[in-house]
C-alpha cells in the first residue's frame, strides 16, 4: 500500500470484508486506525480461514470488554495475528503443498488414502491394492503447472472414470511438482481417453 492510500471494505475477499463491517456496526473497530496501525497489510497476509477464525476470535473477546478502546481493540487485533503467526512459524516460508481441507473431503469421499514419500505424492484405493489390472491401465500426464497438487487433479480425473491411484511427482528441495503426474484407471479404456484429453492449465 502506497504512503497515504487507504483501503476500503470492499477490497477486502467477501467473506472477510462482511465479518469486518459487522465488527464497525458493533462498534469493535474503525476503519481509520485498521489503516493507521498497518493492520491491512497483516490482513492481507492471512488466508482466508485463518484470517476469519480470528477475527470470530477478537469479536468474542471484545464482546465480554466493551470499555476497551477502538485504538486498543486494533492493537489487540494485532496481537490476536502476530502470536497467530508464531505459533504457526508463519515467518517462515511454508512449503507448497494442497489445499487441505478441499483434499480431507477427497479423502473422506472416497475411503482413498494418501501416501507422502521423498519426491512422491499417492493417492490410492486402499481396498484394492492386491488388484492386478490389465496392462495399459495406467497413463502419463505432462505439462502441469508447478502449483497444481492432487485435490485440483483427482477431480479433473474423476470425471473421466473411477481412480486406482495417482501419483504426483514431488521436487524434494523445493515441495512443488515436477509438472507431471501417473494415473492409474480400473481399465484401459479410461486410461486412454484421460492421456489424449486432459489438459490443466
Amino acid at each position: 500500500m502506497e504512503p497515504g492510500q487507504s483501503y476500503t471494505i470492499e477490497k477486502f475477499n467477501p467473506s472477510i470484508s462482511n465479518k469486518l463491517k459487522d465488527l464497525m456496526e458493533r462498534d469493535y473497530l474503525k476503519m481509520e486506525d485498521l489503516n493507521s496501525l498497518n493492520l491491512i497489510e497483516l490482513i492481507n497476509s492471512l488466508n482466508t480461514d485463518t484470517c476469519l477464525m480470528i477475527i470470530d476470535q477478537f469479536a468474542d473477546k471484545i464482546s465480554n470488554e466493551q470499555e476497551i478502546d477502538s485504538i486498543n481493540k486494533c492493537e489487540f487485533f494485532l496481537e490476536l495475528i502476530n502470536d497467530w503467526k508464531i505459533s504457526n512459524n508463519s515467518n517462515k516460508t511454508l512449503r507448497p503443498g494442497p489445499d487441505q481441507m478441499k483434499l480431507k473431503e477427497i479423502l473422506d469421499r472416497t475411503g482413498y488414502m494418501q501416501e507422502i514419500s521423498t519426491g512422491q505424492r499417492k493417492y490410492m484405493n486402499k481396498e484394492n491394492q492386491s488388484v492386478t489390472l490389465p496392462t495399459g491401465c495406467e497413463c502419463f500426464i505432462g505439462k502441469l503447472p508447478k502449483d497444481c497438487f492432487e485435490d485440483e487433479l483427482i477431480p479433473v480425473f474423476e470425471k473421466i472414470g473411477p481412480i486406482f491411484d495417482l501419483r504426483l511427482l514431488i521436487e524434494s528441495s523445493t515441495g512443488y511438482s515436477k509438472g507431471y503426474c501417473f494415473v492409474t484407471y480400473l481399465d484401459t479404456a479410461h486410461a486412454q481417453i484421460a492421456a489424449k484429453s486432459v489438459k490443466i492449465n
